[in-house]
């Protein structure tokens, strides 16, 4: 997952993707990222972040927010 807030495009991320499946987002000008990654424990982009921008979430995680958002928009 990518903060928006902490990203500044500064690239790392796509020099450490083993993958080569890290982009700049044309729009929004931050990482877009894949979970090619998924279940190989440390991922490398993570590491390499000096803004701490990257977290890895599950899918588990991923839902739960998703509903959150979507209570949250509710009110």
């Amino acid at each position: 997952m990518v903060d928006d807030e902490k990203c500044n495009s500064c690239g790392w991320c796509i020099e450490a993707c083993d993958f080569g499946a890290i982009n700049i987002h044309q729009v929004k000008n931050i990482a877009f990222i894949c979970d090619r990654c998924k279940g190989r424990g440390i991922l490398q982009c993570v590491i390499w972040c000096p803004e701490g921008a990257l977290t890895l979430v599950t899918s588990d995680v991923r839902s739960q927010k998703a509903r959150i958002t979507a209570v949250n928009k509710l009110f």
